[in-house]
């Protein structure tokens, strides 16, 4: 590499260490030693299952709300006889039963998607047959090549989300007979997994935040199933041996969790928490409450902005960390510590940010950033993409207020809170075309319609390089859809390419992706953005609301290409405008990247105008039949949806212009560009070129 090559590499990399900062790296760096030296094997060493003391035992509370079976079955039957929104008390009913029916013969949900048949040692990949040996957590990498596969598929079984959907199928049993076996399965369940992994041994160890998962899971258990007559005085003994092995797990490894700033953190610092709330006459409990409390609020402060965005650039996991928030609430109440205003705060913007960017119908977000298919804590039939019942749950956590009216995402308020939360009318907050300039989201909202778009100079961790990538919606259906993650390890290498600029609805250069792909997770040289203006404004005659805004990721080293884009609704109709302006006089290829739904509501139309050889062209054929990481979408982890796609391509030196005309059914809008690049629609224009910065 030339000596301008090797500053641009080091310049690149500064810049990215700063944006991660001195904190994370040297939590990483403490975690790595620690790895390496064997401290780890000494603090937490492999042992066998100890029992605790009867004094702790004795006062050892299941700090969640203990649930009746007659009170779930009473809601089950006003659901019915109501008939309120969604599905009635007995599909609900039915929908619990048959997972807990599957369960007991041997199968789990993946990622909610995928039933398996469970391994019998809960350390094989279900998917390639790899079995992981029994060795000391910390000589277990959880990236060991392709014959492993993705650690994911071991760890999801013992996520323990069996026990919720156990739980649910146990509420809605007809008989005490039936709850009996569903009970007897979770104890079955729980005491073949500490046969098979005791304590730090094993890979279902080597992660700090899935033992957080487990510990919640188990303590939430306590004040359930453990309600059952199969749940007796030494299996709940069990129960508590292993919470406290799990907790002492998290405790002494959670340099790795901070080092993250991101979800880990809060899911450590919540179980950490929950578990000193827990076991409150246990040696260690006064440490766990102190250190999960002062971690929980601090990380809650870093990682949520003020104006509801998430650090982690990702719905999902902002869903994940606000189910830590729940958990760290629960236990709060069991103390007279008030929650800090600034975490009260943050999590009231961050769950009315999620409400704000919902479909209304189907309680969907974007499926924007990576989607690793976690849902903890999950305790509803809803499907794993509708978000109502975890936003009702915090709304009524923090505000006591509804935000949906009666349906099948309340049956998490009747697992966790009394009759009132269930009393009365709901107080659904408008949705409407928002900014959020601070984490840099920008909503648009028509009637029919809803359009979503980022511009941010990225000071965290990003995870996909998608930047000015539209996100839309038509009558509930996704129609330009966001790809989602499918897997952060797979042998054909196609969680990697969902992350690239290529596979998100924007423009590629030279087939370069926004940013420099560095280590997995890690991208250099952090796209920069300026927003050029929003608002409901007219622009030149035009009504509607309007975005505007540019990208610099494609100016760096050899290459000085801008990238703006303006997006112009109107009605139900969008028109979105991209302009790349060449600065280096150097020819160029230009790619636009449609992503289309194949169920996109009848009559959607996505007409391009682009240049030709001396006049403007329109085009709205969609490509069919390319390979399926281009052509798909993965909504669940692990699986591909089929998407059509339309690509254009131009190479030149010269700067352009592309405008992309969405609608659905005739438009007699009069939409088309003319020889000059001028925008006609209903006898409005936008005529300036893009030249140069804003």
């Amino acid at each position: 590499m030339s000596a301008p090559g090797n500053r641009a590499k080091l310049s690149s990399w500064a810049g990215t260490l700063r944006g991660l900062g001195l904190r994370s790296l040297s939590l990483q760096a403490l975690h790595k030693a620690r790895l390496k030296s064997g401290w780890y094997e000494r603090s937490l060493p492999a042992a066998e299952w100890r029992p605790l003391d009867a004094s702790v035992l004795g006062s050892a509370r299941p700090v969640f709300r203990a649930t009746g079976r007659e009170e779930l079955q009473d809601w089950h039957k006003r659901s019915l006889s109501s008939g309120s929104n969604g599905e009635g008390g007995s599909a609900l009913a039915a929908n619990a039963s048959a997972a807990g029916q599957r369960i007991a013969g041997g199968e789990l949900l993946y990622f909610s998607s995928s039933w398996l048949h469970r391994p019998v040692d809960w350390r094989t990949n279900p998917r390639t047959g790899h079995s992981t040996p029994l060795l000391h957590w910390a000589n277990l990498p959880p990236f060991a090549g392709p014959e492993q596969g993705d650690v994911k598929w071991i760890w999801e079984a013992s996520r323990f989300d069996w026990v919720y959907q156990l739980a649910r199928a146990w509420g809605a049993a007809d008989s005490d007979d039936q709850a009996d076996v569903l009970a007897t399965t979770f104890w079955s369940l729980l005491e073949d997994w500490m046969e098979h992994n005791p304590p730090n041994r094993g890979i279902n160890w080597r992660c700090g935040q899935e033992s957080a998962f487990r510990l919640i899971a188990l303590v939430w258990a306590a004040g359930t199933i453990a309600q059952a007559p199969p749940s007796n005085e030494e299996r709940m003994a069990r129960l508590w041996m292993c919470v406290e092995a799990l907790a002492q797990r998290v405790d002494r490894a959670m340099a790795h969790g901070l080092s993250q700033n991101n979800n880990h953190s809060l899911s450590e610092s919540a179980a950490l928490f929950l578990a000193g709330t827990a076991l409150p006459t246990h040696p260690l409990a006064a440490q766990w409450y102190g250190k999960g409390m002062r971690h929980f609020v601090r990380e809650c402060e870093r990682q949520f902005q003020p104006d509801g965005g998430y650090v982690q650039h990702s719905f999902n996991y902002t869903r994940v960390a606000l189910r830590d928030a729940f958990v760290f609430l629960t236990a709060l109440n069991h103390y007279e510590d008030p929650l800090p205003r600034v975490v009260r705060e943050r999590l009231i913007a961050a769950t009315e940010f999620l409400y704000q960017v919902q479909d209304q119908a189907s309680g969907r977000v974007p499926n924007y950033g990576a989607n690793d298919g976690a849902n903890v804590l999950s305790l509803s039939g809803c499907a794993y993409e509708d978000f109502r019942p975890l936003l009702q749950l915090l709304s009524w956590t923090l505000d006591e207020r509804r935000l949906y009216e009666a349906g099948p995402w309340d049956e998490e308020l009747v697992w966790h809170f009394d009759h009132d939360a269930l009393a009365g009318g709901a107080e659904p907050r408008r949705r409407r075309s928002f900014g959020r300039e601070q984490s840099g989201y920008f909503g648009i909202r028509a009637e029919r319609s809803f359009g979503l778009l980022r511009c941010h100079s990225y000071r965290s961790r990003p995870g996909d390089a998608d930047m000015l990538a539209l996100d839309l919606w038509m009558d509930g259906c996704n129609v330009l859809p966001d790809r989602g993650s499918y897997s952060y390890n797979d042998p054909e290498g196609i969680g990697k390419q969902l992350r690239g600029t290529a596979c998100h609805n924007t423009v590629t250069v030279d087939g370069l992706d926004q940013m420099s792909p560095g280590s997995r997770f890690l991208w250099l040289n952090w796209t920069r953005s300026e927003l050029g203006g929003f608002g409901a404004r007219r622009l030149d005659g035009w009504p509607g609301w309007y975005f505007d805004g540019l990208h610099r990721g494609y100016q760096r080293e050899h290459l000085d290409v801008l990238h703006r884009r303006q997006v112009l609704q109107l009605d139900d109709e969008w028109v979105i405008v991209d302009d790349l302006a060449i600065n280096d006089e150097q020819p160029h290829e230009f790619m636009l990247h449609w992503l289309v739904a194949r169920d996109a509501p009848a009559g959607f139309q996505l007409d391009v105008y682009g240049p030709g050889e001396d006049h403007w062209l329109r085009e709205s054929d969609l490509d069919e039949g390319a390979s399926p990481p281009s052509l798909s979408v993965s909504r669940t982890y692990g699986e591909l949806t089929s998407h059509n796609k339309l690509t254009r391509t131009v190479n030149q030196s010269e700067s352009l212009r592309w405008v992309t005309h969405v609608h659905q059914g005739p438009s007699d809008s009069d939409c088309r560009l003319l020889p000059d690049g001028t925008l006609s629609w209903k006898g409005r224009s936008i005529s300036p070129k893009f030249e140069g910065a804003l």
